[in-house]
């Protein structure tokens, strides 16, 4: 379980988050949503223990973040920044290898190259193996972190049965995992954080798309001015009024015939309430 209870932070007398409150499970995707300059990064980086809150409190599995060690929460938290700059020519499979580095002294065994030989496939870089990484595209490098973070926290028998639930909850923290991917690879690595959620993952993700939102998050936590303007399910958080209030922009809800989920439009007349309500979207 992660808690976040009354989380601010600031920077001399400029607050930056404030009063910030939700609870994250096992098993749960959280997409954080909100405007430029809403404090998306920022809170993210507090959650990653980047940043020390000001004020409040934020425990994984009951423990207090201050608390853990750089190698113990190495194994229970990752990290997948927005930006990862790099100043080596390290090629892939060495770069992938270093997220095993919690869990082997010395030299890596046959157990960690196979977690590694895992994430590779899960990522589709396999064909990227032997490449530099400095040479690779912002999308492609985006995918070399993932795999890097991926082996950071599965453990070897996690990778041997991939179908079985994993023993402990552990935490991975995406920030802005889709801004440089294709659509294509969008889908894939949602599909990807989805099917850990499955296994007893819990995914918090910073977001920009909000139809990508509704379809993949279990929950959206809604920022304006770093605070929390919502959170719940994503129908009900991101409802035509609380994205007038967050972005300034009207949009509508619409579920057409056939389509698995509803999405949202922008539409030029300014709205004054839900034409449906998200529950009865829920209901279709």
């Amino acid at each position: 379980m992660l808690e976040v209870r009354n989380v601010g932070y600031q920077i001399g007398r400029k607050t930056l988050l404030r009063e910030i409150s939700f609870d994250a499970g096992a098993g749960e995707f959280i997409a954080i949503i909100g405007a430029n300059g809403a404090g998306k990064s920022t809170f993210l980086k507090t959650l990653s223990n980047e940043n020390k809150p000001s004020e409040g409190t934020i425990k994984f599995n009951n423990k207090p973040l201050k608390s853990y060690s750089s190698k113990e929460l190495s194994k229970s938290r990752a990290v997948l920044a927005q930006q990862n700059n790099l100043s080596f020519n390290f090629n892939v499979s060495d770069l992938v290898m270093m997220g095993r580095y919690p869990h082997f002294q010395g030299r890596p065994t046959v157990q960690d190259h196979e977690v590694v030989e895992y994430a590779i496939e899960k990522t589709g870089i396999g064909h990227l193996v032997n490449r530099i990484y400095m040479t690779l595209s912002g999308g492609e490098q985006q995918r070399v972190h993932l795999a890097k973070i991926m082996c950071q926290l599965l453990e070897h028998d996690e990778v041997v049965n991939d179908k079985k639930a994993i023993s402990k909850p552990k935490y991975l923290l995406l920030d802005e995992p889709t801004s440089s991917l294709d659509l294509y690879y969008q889908h894939q690595l949602l599909e990807l954080t989805a099917s850990l959620t499955k296994r007893g993952f819990c995914v918090v993700a910073i977001l920009h798309d909000l139809n990508m939102a509704i379809q993949y998050a279990d929950k959206v936590l809604l920022l304006k001015d770093g605070a929390a303007l919502g959170f719940g399910h994503p129908l009900e958080v991101l409802s035509p009024v609380n994205i007038l209030e967050a972005f300034n922009i009207s949009m509508d809800l619409v579920h057409p015939a056939g389509a698995e989920c509803p999405f949202l439009i922008h539409c030029k007349e300014p709205i004054s309430k839900p034409s449906v309500s998200w529950k009865q979207h829920l209901s279709v």
